[in-house]
């Protein structure tokens, strides 16, 4: 499913516009606060507009990364932007607080201001919160979990009892997610001692600043039943060629629309590419459809994909369904916005007719390098007979 374009314009145009109203709030909160004076109202409003911009800045510098210079600018305008989400929620819920409590005194009979509580005077608390849940936050995004999901069935390969499967999505390996993190992620799924391991997309973002040592603890991990994964958004974003050299070097074989057989565990891999890649290609939306359809064997279907959308008309043509994209929010609330776009949003679904989903909260972070109150994962898929 893609959302067409007369949908997502008007959505686009209202998250800008309520980005740049919540960045003027700040600059009136921050004058009224400090009272600066012209010089430095002027260095305040060139501040506040740069650090408006840092999402096209960081954009900008990581199309040809540049050392330190990178990094850099990516590191502090990712930190920017989650620090402005937090405190932008913040900010939502003390104005909510505070006209209810207006409310109530009106209601109790007691003099009525024509005007709600002075804002400024809790502003600085809350700056301070925000700043508390922002370094909270980036402990949590290298906190990876381990999440265990359990399938029965009696598909596998003759005299094989179990096999299990590693699921990573979402790691997005850039500017400020690269081979410290890897070499972490690495030992973590060497542990778990995995048969097959996949990747359910966005592995990459632009910007990855040493490549090698990004790629190396991966592809040094070697599965007997191999490593394969599928295109994300942000391999279409990032570029086809820069996505398949990397996913190489990282060991991963990647399934563009394809099926692919692995007779010694009794499981047939379905991965398609992202729904943002079908349309430029001029694909259907579901092209795992055809090759379900036509599937003759009896293995053990998975299919790899990474938005959580489902075609009806494949369940009950596949075992199971990996996939990703959602973060589940990645900062809290987000995650209840995000919930109204996807109907499958996190977790574990019985589809009907013995079709599963399972969709991965991530295992890295998009933009923030930061979670808040929901932790990546690796995810372990343990098939037994």
């Amino acid at each position: 499913m893609i959302y067409p374009l007369y949908y997502v314009i008007p959505v686009v145009i209202i998250v800008l516009g309520a980005y740049t109203v919540a960045h003027w709030h700040l600059y009136r909160l921050v004058r009224q606060l400090f009272h600066p004076g012209r010089g430095g109202t002027l260095a305040l409003r060139i501040g506040v507009v740069l650090l408006g911009l840092s999402p096209v800045l960081v954009a900008a510098v990581s199309r040809v990364p540049v050392p330190f210079l990178t990094p850099a600018v990516a590191m502090a305008g990712h930190l920017w932007l989650g620090f402005f989400i937090i405190l932008s929620v913040l900010s939502i819920v003390v104005h909510a607080v505070l006209g209810v409590l207006r409310l109530a005194k009106c209601a109790r009979g007691d003099a009525c201001p024509l005007t709600p509580p002075p804002f400024i005077k809790v502003f600085p608390w809350m700056f301070a919160a925000a700043l508390l849940f922002t370094l909270w936050g980036l402990f949590e995004a290298r906190d990876v979990k381990v999440r265990t999901v359990k399938v029965t069935s009696g598909k596998l390969a003759k005299g094989r009892d179990h096999v299990r499967i590693v699921q990573i999505s979402d790691v997005h390996f850039s500017a400020t997610v690269g081979a410290g993190f890897a070499r972490s992620l690495a030992d973590q799924i060497r542990a778990l001692k995995p048969d097959i391991i996949v990747s359910t997309g966005d592995l990459l973002d632009r910007g990855i600043m040493d490549w090698a040592g990004t790629a190396a603890p991966l592809a040094a991990l070697k599965p007997p039943g191999g490593k394969w994964a599928v295109m994300g958004n942000h391999e279409f974003i990032s570029g086809d060629a820069y996505s398949e050299s990397f996913h190489r070097a990282a060991g991963f074989q990647l399934i563009r629309n394809q099926v692919r057989r692995l007779p010694t565990y009794g499981i047939t891999l379905i991965g398609v590419d992202d729904p943002t890649m079908l349309r430029r290609d001029k694909r259907p939306d579901f092209p795992e459809r055809e090759l379900l359809r036509h599937l003759k064997d009896t293995s053990f279907r998975l299919v790899l994909k990474h938005q959580p959308f489902v075609d009806p008309d494949t369940v009950g043509r596949f075992d199971l369904m990996l996939a990703g994209h959602t973060h589940r929010g990645q900062i809290f609330p987000l995650r209840y916005l995000v919930g109204l776009i996807f109907k499958y949003f996190v977790g574990l679904y019985d589809l009907g007719r013995s079709s599963w989903l399972y969709v991965s909260r991530g295992t890295g972070t998009w933009g923030p390098p930061i979670r808040l109150f929901t932790p990546p994962e690796i995810t372990v898929i343990d098939i037994r007979k």
